[in-house]
């Protein structure tokens, strides 16, 4: 009976390791690019919040979420990886622009993160990311004029990080659902 009940066990890690690796679809558990979001929103929301309390998006945050979505496109979205580079690309140099035309009004951190969220994003949905974050910041700035109508417009700070992550995130939705 021990024997039998050696053989089984085997048997049975086999077969839970085959439906957890994705071998069916009936047996997956979550897909890439569920998976590559949770990924890029384990290093987003902690970088959103920072940025909201203090106007700054730390540094080793930004690298260890480069790393993190590096390390998972190379090992389980190769086909994803040049696409995904491209997007970063496109996004950090983009950003780097808008914050030589607009005197440094884009913090450096901005641009940084930018790359992470062209990472996640990929190419073209970056692009729908950059544009829907731009337009939360666009809110947020003239709802906050309308508020405090005394600050004079130049002196107006908007952590851009959240709107980056709202944006990115329902961009790579709409893309998945619609391309």
């Amino acid at each position: 009976v021990r024997q039998r009940e050696r053989k089984e066990i085997p048997a049975a890690l086999s077969e839970y390791h085959l439906r957890s690796r994705g071998s069916s679809p009936a047996g997956r558990v979550m897909s890439f690019s569920a998976v590559l979001t949770l990924v890029f929103l384990a290093f987003a929301v902690p970088l959103s919040v920072i940025d909201i309390r203090t106007m700054r998006i730390p540094i080793w945050i930004t690298y260890a979420g480069y790393a993190a979505a590096l390390v998972y496109l190379s090992v389980y979205g190769r086909q994803h990886l040049l696409n995904a580079l491209t997007g970063a690309a496109v996004i950090f140099l983009l950003f780097l622009f808008l914050r030589e035309i607009t005197h440094k009004g884009l913090g450096f951190g901005d641009v940084r993160y930018s790359l992470l969220c062209g990472l996640y994003c990929g190419f073209p949905g970056i692009l729908a990311g950059c544009a829907l974050a731009a337009l939360g910041g666009l809110l947020y700035f003239a709802l906050f004029h309308i508020i405090k109508r005394n600050v004079p417009i130049r002196n107006v700070k908007i952590p851009f990080a959240p709107f980056m992550t709202a944006g990115s995130v329902t961009a790579a939705l709409i893309v998945a659902n619609f391309l």
